[in-house]
């Protein structure tokens, strides 16, 4: 999988869309999905394609 930044937006996306439709919520039981996200988050991070300084706004 190509590693850019609208490549990584889709699959997260895909990725959230399959959560929602599971019904899964952050402070429920199943870790899994969190620990995924925060790797999605770190690598897109360690990409480059966040903001320096960790803001979105």
């Amino acid at each position: 999988m190509p590693l850019d930044p609208g490549h990584l937006a889709d699959y997260l996306i895909g990725f959230l869309d399959e959560l929602h439709d599971q019904g899964w919520r952050p402070h429920g039981p199943e870790l899994y999905p969190a620990v995924r996200l925060l790797a999605l988050c770190w690598l897109a991070d360690r990409a480059g394609f966040l903001p320096a300084g960790g803001s979105l706004a």
